[in-house]
């Protein structure tokens, strides 16, 4: 952070901002859960050991976590929230305590204040289920059901249906029935609180899907007891049936179900996007749209609570729907967002993390505003703000100084000074290793020529090259053809898929489904796989076919998915031109496997960067740099688009 140093204004201890009228309630973690008490009070609470509570709907949120939160590793793992009124409830999951995991925290006014109650027994909290009562179950990994009758103060262990199992979900009615459902495919009903339980069939048990992807774990999701009908969702396959004769019927329209103990309503979630209010036949009677990602929802007094990332939305027993930002009005700590270079920012302010994990220190104030877009920085004291495809606002910070740039203007006025280098390279980047290899070619007599070779470290790989010299001509037409496709996607056609790669396609899809489990054996030789169950295959080979008449709007996302993969080891092919004035333009592809197409293209000038789907660069590195673009399985490619496009 020497860059910086000198910049430094003020040092705070922590950032405290004043809260606008909507400014939103932030989070640290996307697994979250909701609860509503019968008042209407709403708890929200979070794996990051986070807690936030609002009056009401349209109230404002704010925080009251029994520790600091932060990451699992220095504070509590939360799992669920259970709250009886507005004042008494729980928080329950992975908690330590004093080298065990045996507590839950308690409290009965509403969270200003937490006690640390131990439940009987050590373990993960894996689901929670109450009554309004102060009846509540727990259900502790390995260690059986935990049960309370006085608001969670005092706990006793029931019976266990298999002490093997993982009972990850569990529901109770007001009769004190429940179905409980294991990461190993048990289902377990009781008609009196545990005293007796009934192993019963599951939908897998009983045939009732084809069970295609063997590499995941035959989970129950959700169970449900609803007037005479089980529900469960297994494996995000959604089936019920009549609890006096087990026989599992399908609703292959739905991805998850929602109830209360008292059964007051019942809520479908469509695959489409939102949910249906049913009738006791499971007959919609109302449905719902919801565009945004949900991230939990809960029934309560005949209606629906839905929580997405940024609002509750409310379907009422009356059918009309409501919804209010998660927002807050109080002064909050904020953390900055990180734009890169131990730099963060809150809105258009800077701030700088000199140490790991350490305090922010305020830097300056950006002259511009930052209500939309998003900023980057990078290390010659420059910060970038990217609004919309075309628009970037260069900041510098040591001179003060704002320059507007335009992407297309800038590709188009770096070919002016003509090109003076350019330099192929190869490498590799992993937690115990890191190495590269450069090919440099310098002008020299009108063309580009091979002037020295760089490795750094020790490199596994070599590049080679028989090419001495590169034509002058070819590499001027390539920069001067950049502008001419930076924002645009390729046609399908100019892919350059030949029909024998169709028919390969569509010979992988069958052996996959001759041999579903041969997932190992589909990545050493790249035959077809897909992880999910009841697979249409007709349907998939059906899409081999349409993937010739791809219009480009639905080519363009599926390419955006064409990198699958992820690891901690990140391989690059990169191609770097240098012009008369010492601008620098870098094409690279990083990634942990490449595709054929080498796509996406990351393409930056000056630290000015946008992505690419251009062939034209795929093409003239094979031209001048042959063994630097590996020549791989293009059926692969079309692999991920069958996956892309089968929902």
């Amino acid at each position: 952070m020497k860059l910086f140093t000198c910049l430094l204004i003020l040092s705070l201890s922590f950032l405290q901002v004043h809260a606008q009228e909507n400014m939103p309630l932030k989070f640290s973690s996307y697994a979250r859960k909701l609860c509503v008490t019968p008042q209407g009070r709403l708890f929200i609470t979070t794996k990051d050991g986070e807690v936030a509570v609002t009056d009401s709907l349209n109230g404002y949120w704010h925080k009251i976590p029994p520790q600091n939160g932060g990451s699992s590793f220095d504070g509590p793992l939360l799992e669920q929230g259970d709250f009886f009124n507005k004042d008494t409830g729980f928080v329950s999951g992975w908690i330590y305590n004093k080298g065990e995991h045996n507590i839950i925290y308690h409290t009965k006014n509403g969270g200003q204040s937490w006690k640390a109650v131990k439940f009987g027994v050590d373990g993960w909290i894996d689901d929670a289920c109450h009554l309004d009562n102060g009846e509540a179950w727990l259900s502790v990994g390995g260690k059986g059901i935990i049960y309370t009758t006085d608001y969670g103060l005092s706990w006793k262990r029931l019976s266990n249906p298999e002490q093997n199992q993982r009972f990850a979900c569990i529901y109770f009615n007001t009769k004190r029935e429940g179905l409980i459902g294991s990461l190993w495919n048990m289902l377990a009903l009781t008609l009196d609180n545990c005293t007796y339980w009934r192993i019963i069939p599951t939908p897998l048990d009983q045939k009732k899907y084809n069970k295609t992807n063997l590499q995941s774990r035959p989970e129950i999701n959700c169970t449900a007891i609803f007037n005479d009908y089980l529900l469960v969702n297994q494996e995000g396959l959604i089936f019920y049936t009549k609890r006096d004769t087990i026989n599992w019927i399908p609703l292959p329209d739905y991805t998850n179900f929602v109830t209360d103990a008292a059964n007051s309503a019942l809520f479908f979630q469509l695959k489409s996007g939102g949910f249906i209010k049913a009738d006791n036949a499971f007959k919609p009677l109302f449905k719902t749209a919801i565009k945004s990602k949900i991230l939990d929802a809960t029934c309560r007094n005949g209606d629906l609570f839905v929580m997405t990332d940024k609002e509750i939305i409310q379907l009422l027993a009356n059918n009309t729907v409501r919804s209010s930002f998660i927002r807050t009005n109080q002064d909050v700590d904020v953390e900055p967002e990180d734009i890169g270079f131990d730099l963060g920012s809150i809105d258009n302010s800077i701030y700088v993390q000199k140490e790991y994990g350490g305090q922010w220190e305020y830097v300056l104030t950006l002259p511009f505003k930052t209500d939309s877009g998003y900023l980057r920085a990078l290390e010659n004291n420059r910060i970038l703000y990217y609004k919309g495809k075309d628009s970037v606002y260069d900041y510098n910070i040591a001179t003060n100084r704002v320059e507007k740039r335009d992407l297309r203007q800038m590709f188009n006025s770096f070919r002016m000074p003509g090109i003076k280098k350019i330099v192929y390279s190869s490498g590799s980047q992993g937690c115990f290793h890191g190495y590269s290899y450069e090919l440099v070619y310098e002008k020299a007599n009108g063309n580009f020529r091979l002037s020295h070779t760089k490795p750094n470290g020790n490199p596994r790989l070599v590049l080679e090259t028989d090419i001495e010299e590169i034509d002058e001509g070819a590499v001027n037409d390539f920069v001067k053809s950049l502008p001419d496709f930076y924002d645009k996607y390729p046609s399908i056609q100019s892919l350059g898929f030949t029909e024998s790669d169709f028919e390969k396609c569509k010979r992988d899809i069958i052996k996959f489904r001759n041999n579903p489990g041969g997932y190992e054996r589909a990545q050493k030789d790249g035959t077809f796989y897909l992880y999910k169950n009841n697979i249409d295959f007709d349907r998939l080979l059906s899409i081999v076919d349409t993937i010739k008449q791809l219009n480009d709007t639905t080519l363009s996302s599926v390419l955006t998915q064409i990198d699958e993969t992820s690891s901690t080891t990140t391989n690059w092919v990169s191609l770097t031109i240098e012009n008369g004035d010492n601008s620098t333009m870098t094409i690279i592809n990083q990634s942990s496997a490449a595709n054929a197409l080498y796509f996406p293209w990351q393409v930056s000038i000056d630290g000015v960067s946008t992505v690419m789907y251009a062939m034209p660069i795929t093409r003239f590195i094979r031209e001048t740099c042959p063994l630097l673009l590996k020549e791989r399985d293009r059926v692969k490619v079309l692999h991920t688009f069958v996956r892309s496009l089968y929902k």
